[in-house]
């Protein structure tokens, strides 16, 4: 029984560590301007 709680957290930890890891990279990306923006802003 220990042993299943113990497989159960470390599942629970493991996917608040990924989402928080996802959250944190899309934020940094959304922070910076894509390339492609640049090109359409000199365009006239």
């Amino acid at each position: 029984m220990l042993v299943a709680e113990l497989i159960f957290a470390v599942q629970i930890i493991r996917d608040g560590v990924w989402r928080y890891v996802r959250q944190t990279a899309s934020n940094v990306e959304s922070d910076r301007p894509p390339p492609c923006s640049h090109q359409w802003r000199k365009a006239p």
